[in-house]
C-alpha cells in the first residue's frame, strides 16, 4: 500500500499536478519511538529479563533515531532539490543484539538475553492483537540483513546520523 501511495504521488508530481517528496525511515529509536525494538526488546533488556526478538538478532539492520528523521524532514522541506523523489533519513546500521547490548550497558543491566519469536508464536499472538499481525507481515525485514542506503540524503543535505549510544540514551 505504501509503495502504491508513493507511486501515485510521484506520478502526480511527474505530471505537474503536485510537488511531492518523501522521507523514509528505518526502525525507530529515540524519544517517543514505537517500533519492535522499543516495544519488545528495550523494556525487557532494561529490566534484565529475557527479550523475544523478531527474526535474527545478529542480522544487520537500519535504525532511525527520531531526531535524525526530524532533521531530514526539515532539510527536505526547505530545499528545492528534494522535490520529485524519496529520500532515506540518516540511519544507524547495527544489529538488534548490538543495540540491546549497548542499551543494557547504558542502564547498568546484565548482558541481554535474546530469544527469537517463532512463526508459530507470531501466529498465536496475532489472534490476540492486530499489532502482532503487522509484526508477522513485516518479519521478513528481520530475518536477514535489512539495510538502507542514506548516502544521497547525507551528501545532498549534509545530514548524518546520531550514534547508536545517543539514540538509545534518548
Amino acid at each position: 500500500m505504501r509503495a502504491d501511495l508513493w507511486q501515485r504521488a510521484k506520478d502526480a508530481h511527474d505530471e505537474g499536478r503536485l510537488r511531492v517528496t518523501e522521507v523514509r525511515a528505518g526502525q525507530y529509536l529515540g524519544s517517543g519511538a514505537v517500533s519492535p525494538f522499543t516495544l519488545l526488546i528495550a523494556p525487557r533488556v532494561r529490566e534484565g529479563e529475557l527479550a523475544l526478538v523478531l527474526g535474527n538478532p545478529d542480522a544487520a539492520h537500519s535504525f532511525s533515531y527520531t531526531e535524525d528523521v526530524a532533521a531530514a524532514l526539515v532539510a527536505v522541506s526547505g530545499d528545492e532539490r528534494a522535490w520529485g523523489r524519496a529520500w532515506h533519513a540518516p540511519v544507524i546500521t547495527t544489529t538488534v543484539r548490538e543495540a540491546a547490548t549497548e542499551l543494557a550497558a547504558l542502564h547498568g543491566a546484565p548482558e541481554p538475553r535474546l530469544d527469537p519469536l517463532t512463526e508459530r508464536d507470531l501466529a498465536l499472538l496475532s489472534f490476540t492483537d492486530p499489532l502482532w499481525r503487522e509484526f508477522a507481515e513485516m518479519s521478513y525485514m528481520s530475518e536477514r540483513p535489512f539495510t538502507v542506503d542514506d548516502s544521497d540524503a547525507r551528501a545532498t543535505f549534509g545530514l548524518k546520523p546520531a550514534t547508536l549510544r545517543e539514540a538509545l540514551a534518548a
